[in-house]
């Protein structure tokens, strides 16, 4: 049984991977969530570990939240709601899984995201790091997946897991750092300007915007860190599936007991 969830969840796994590796280039297609229904998603604004004062983790969260929203099957509140609430529960920041799983309640929402800001250099070529975790408030599985194929799916997103290979609260995390000035983030801007109606490769000044206007920069990186976010709930979710999957029955014409010949 156990060979045979293997087989199929690795299966998954690597159609999963030519999917998501396989749209690195050219222009950047919308973005769909992986929910059968659609989900309500929260951004709590992010907290500014980069050192520099430019970083505005409000403005950011308003960011990701616009990306969100943009997002096919998936609905958002407002930041200001979501600082409402957080005024209101005495809350000055999301500090951990407690606070997180207090204001996710509090909103009546069914994720929220929360992050810090790690890096941040307004300056072309511009810098953003952030780090990222998404928290559900549906019961999570209680299926134990295999931690092999969790650390093998994909290794710029990470999976939660307890003793037992359950996922825990955040479902998923990631690190990711958005540098202008290397050349797969601009490959990523270009396809992103492009898909915006911008010649990223030509020298026109609506081009050079998404490099010296931190808004705009801003906006690619939440599109980013959105499209990560719903890659790595449609490979938590498949992975989900391949682990509940039952096991075929017995084919009675094969036996491991040796014939006596």
């Amino acid at each position: 049984m156990r060979r045979t969830l293997d087989v199929a969840a690795t299966a998954a796994v690597l159609a999963l991977l030519v999917i998501l590796t396989g749209c690195a280039g050219g222009r950047p297609a919308g973005l769909a969530a992986p929910y059968a229904e659609r989900k309500v998603f929260a951004v709590a604004p992010l907290r500014n570990e980069s050192g520099s004062l430019a970083a505005d983790g409000i403005r950011l969260a308003d960011r990701l939240t616009e990306q969100l929203t943009l997002t096919r099957r998936v609905d958002t509140v407002p930041v200001n709601r979501v600082l409402a609430a957080m005024e209101a529960g005495g809350m000055a920041s999301v500090t951990g899984r407690g606070d997180a799983m207090r204001l996710l309640r509090a909103l009546g929402v069914d994720a929220l995201v929360v992050g810090t800001v790690t890096a941040y250099d307004p300056y072309d070529p511009p810098k953003v790091g952030l780090n990222v975790d998404l928290y559900m408030g549906e019961a999570l599985t209680t299926v134990a997946m295999d931690i092999r194929l969790l650390s093998r799916a994909a290794t710029d997103r990470g999976f939660n897991v307890d003793g037992d290979g359950r996922l825990t609260q955040p479902v998923t995390s990631f690190s990711a750092l958005w540098d202008a000035g290397h050349p797969v983030t601009q490959d990523r801007l270009a396809a992103y300007a492009v898909g915006r109606g911008t010649d990223y490769g030509s020298t026109s000044t609506e081009a050079r915007l998404f490099r010296i206007s931190m808004d705009l920069y801003s906006g690619f990186v939440a599109f980013e860190a959105a499209r990560r976010l719903m890659d790595a709930e449609l490979l938590r979710l498949t992975l989900e599936r391949a682990a509940q999957q039952p096991a075929p029955a017995p084919n009675p014409t094969t036996s491991s007991t040796p014939r006596t010949l």
